[in-house]
């Protein structure tokens, strides 16, 4: 699910070359000062990328069910794809197999940062995930931006499992100075070449009977052949490619503001249809597989990209507006982070799955995105420019900005306060009934004073008996008389670090567990930190989680 870097101007003495799509450096094109920048393309990516944040967070946030029901949200992919062959050809069209080095190296430095900064964060987050440490192989290939060439779900998914894409469009950036060699001398030759390699998949799916889905996630798959990997994606890229070619050869279009309504129409109805795909009884399941998930609105794409690349009508004037520019630009850095902090949603607050609670995760995955463009993106794209232009820099580019320096500060600070911290439930804890006092403490200072019955929740009441750092998780479980779960709830006592004072109380929440209750005999009490090591209870160290009998209330 690739999602494009900032489409841009840079300027040097004598000309203007276009930096475009994940960070290409300013090389020689053909005219460069007819080049110009297109906002509003990149501002379109960032809905594009959105709606990617949609497709992965719905199964957190219900309310998001209908609409990824009703579009198929990760044909947007499709429209990275073809974008991205477009942007690239349009800004490097005399890029070849002789001069392709310098833009080699700029591209990988200029993904690659971010790839590793996602990683990081992803680590710190969640350093349970270090386990995977164990599978050398996949990570590997994960740290070479090969993963998703291996058609094996460990391999495409290993990490940060999103950035398959990356790995697709680190293949597609390889095979650009060959693809445009091609394409000067015959327009066609880059779909012709990516149409066979599409057929080869195809018939070695077919010809292998792969299952359509890993079970195992350690097999080879149709849906790691047709759907990750570059080669049945490549001909995306090279649609792309062919519209790059003939761009300047395209006269103005007539009534631009209609086709710009008409072409997103056209995207919209090319979703909704793929959703429906699969009714198709008649159609081979590989082709339903590829067309249902990939590529069946490139066609679509390609005509949004044409008519508002003219940037003429009332929507693109629209699009051109700063803010929309900017979060494009912070689409990628949005793209790689967004499901590494769903994951830490759904281990921190999995409950909070209301509207509110939405616009909340996007504010902060926008900030972390901006944060991450400014501070890594920004100066890594300065840093690797092509030798071509270092002699024209100044240092002065080196220096942030004061804006830059107040965001430095600002940004995480923002960030902090959106994120949700301990609660406090005084009302249920004075209204409820009282279903045990265990006064135990936990390794690490935390001690739990008390658990209430309210309404059809539980209450659980902790104390800090010493000045300490929160950063914990709480798992919870109610159990029968046999001993079986019947209830199960993890989450953290709070989704930030926050400071405790000895003596200060923090509370935990088990909603809608009446029933369960009443059927239980046991509540199970498990305080980890955030890599998983259980903080076991001082009164039995043994133990890795303290065990309560309940009282009866009926």
């Amino acid at each position: 699910m690739s999602i494009s870097a900032p489409i841009e101007t840079n300027s040097t003495s004598t000309n203007a070359s276009l930096n475009a799509e994940i960070g290409a450096p300013p090389l020689a094109v053909a005219n460069p000062n007819n080049r110009k920048s297109l906002d509003s393309l990149t501002a379109l990516r960032f809905f594009a990328a959105f709606s990617i944040v949609v497709y992965h967070a719905k199964d957190q946030f219900p309310f998001l069910s209908g609409l990824a029901a009703n579009f198929a949200l990760e044909q947007a992919v499709s429209f990275f794809f073809v974008l991205s062959g477009f942007i690239l050809t349009y800004a490097h069209s005399n890029l070849g197999l002789d001069n392709c080095k310098p833009y080699i190296i700029s591209r990988f430095m200029r993904i690659y940062p971010v790839h590793l900064a996602a990683l990081a964060t992803l680590l710190f987050l969640l350093p349970q995930n270090l386990a995977h440490c164990k599978d050398w192989p996949a990570s590997l290939a994960y740290l070479t931006m090969t993963h998703a060439w291996v058609p094996i779900q460990d391999y495409y998914f290993a990490w940060n499992s999103p950035s398959w894409s990356v790995s697709t469009e680190w293949f597609f950036y390889l095979s650009l100075p060959l693809l445009l060699t091609l394409g000067r001398k015959r327009l066609l030759a880059p779909l012709t070449f990516t149409a066979l390699a599409f057929a080869f998949v195809f018939w070695l799916s077919a010809w292998q009977q792969l299952p359509t889905d890993s079970t195992t996630g350690s097999a080879v798959s149709a849906h790691g052949l047709l759907y990750i990997n570059p080669l049945a994606r490549l001909i995306e890229f090279a649609l792309g490619i062919t519209l790059g070619l003939t761009y300047t050869r395209i006269k103005p279009l007539p009534l631009p503001t209609l086709l710009e309504f008409l072409s997103l129409a056209g995207f919209l109805f090319t979703c909704h249809l793929s959703t429906k795909l699969e009714s198709f009884s008649a159609w081979h399941p590989y082709f339903l597989l590829w067309a249902s998930h990939a590529g069946f609105s490139a066609l679509s794409a390609a005509f949004v990209i044409i008519v508002f690349s003219q940037e003429r009508g009332l929507l693109s004037k629209a699009l051109r507006f700063k803010p929309l520019v900017l979060l494009g630009e912070v689409s990628f850095a949005m793209y790689m982070l967004h499901y590494i902090l769903l994951c830490y949603k759904f281990e921190t607050v999995p409950l909070i799955y209301n509207q509110t609670g939405f616009w909340r995760f996007t504010a902060i995955l926008v900030l972390a995105s901006y944060f991450t463009f400014t501070y890594i993106e920004k100066p890594t794209r300065s840093l690797f420019k092509a030798k071509k232009n270092e002699k024209n820099s100044s240092q002065r580019k080196w220096l942030l900005s004061r804006s830059e320096l107040i965001g430095l500060l600002a940004v995480p600070a923002l960030i902090y306060a959106l994120t949700p911290g301990t609660s406090l439930y005084q009302k249920e804890l004075s209204q409820g009934t009282k279903i045990a006092s265990p006064n135990c403490l936990f390794n690490g200072g935390i001690a739990l004073e008390t658990a209430c019955l309210s309404n059809n929740d539980i209450v659980l009441r902790f104390k800090a008996e010493k000045p300490i750092i929160l950063f914990q998780t709480v798992e919870t479980r109610l159990l029968n008389a046999k001993g079986e779960t019947i209830y199960f709830l993890q989450t953290a006592l709070t989704t930030r670090p926050q400071f405790a004072s000895q003596g200060s109380h923090f509370d935990y929440k088990m909603p809608n567990c009446s029933s369960a209750y009443q059927q239980a005999k046991y509540l199970s009490i498990k305080v980890m930190n955030r890599d998983g090591k259980a903080l076991p209870p001082t009164s039995t160290p043994q133990q890795s989680k303290l065990m309560i009998a309940l009282k009866a209330t009926n």
